[in-house]
């Protein structure tokens, strides 16, 4: 199984941390669905057991400011602890973040744009996903449900109306949007290393 018109950028087979000592042997592909009428390019890492995938797909969804390291830490790895049980791991990056920001994908415009993004993703699986949110990601999952059938939804600290009513988040929102263009020139990295390794 694999997305439907998702460009394979890179395939390896490694030893993935499921937690702490527990390991397994995974395959990795990195896939970027392409710009279309649809959207803009899309990064999607897909992970699975060295034989395939036997169980539903689960579709990953980071929270705001995050990316795919959200669910594989140096220690701890749910795209490992799922592909262990057979699930075929479709770890989305939202438009504007990690790789998809890294392959041409501007800065979403309205919460809308993230969930059309994931849901260029359920559709094109073999089977209605699992959905698991954090975050900004929880409540892209809500709103994918109501327009895409899923086999079920998990939202970790989910947000739906995500700063309506709070002037401040919705003027750091604001900054955000009218320095783009700076901030897509200064790519920011930060190092969650030291933070996996803490118990």
């Amino acid at each position: 199984m694999s997305l439907v018109d998702a460009q394979v950028r890179e395939r390896r087979v490694l030893d993935e941390v499921i937690h702490l000592d527990a390991r397994i042997s995974v395959q990795r592909e990195w896939l970027c669905l392409p710009a279309g009428p649809e959207g803009p390019p899309l990064a999607v890492e897909r992970t699975v057991q060295l034989c395939g995938a036997s169980a539903p797909p689960v579709i990953l969804i980071h929270g705001f400011a995050q990316n795919r390291y959200t669910w594989r830490l140096s220690t701890r790895s749910l795209c490992g602890f799922l592909a262990a049980r057979g699930h075929e791991v479709l770890n989305v990056e939202l438009r504007g973040h990690g790789l998809s920001r890294d392959w041409g994908s501007p800065s979403a415009l309205d919460f809308h744009d993230y969930v059309q993004d994931v849901g260029r993703v359920a559709r094109r699986c073999a089977a209605p996903p699992f959905v698991v949110g954090h975050s900004l990601g929880g409540a892209v999952g809500i709103g994918l449900a109501t327009s895409v059938p899923l086999r079920g939804l998990v939202h970790l600290a989910g947000v739906y109306g995500f700063a309506s009513h709070n002037h401040t988040l919705r003027a750091l929102a604001w900054l955000t949007r009218a320095w783009e263009p700076v901030l897509r020139r200064a790519p920011l990295r930060v190092r969650t290393r030291l933070a996996g390794r803490a118990r």
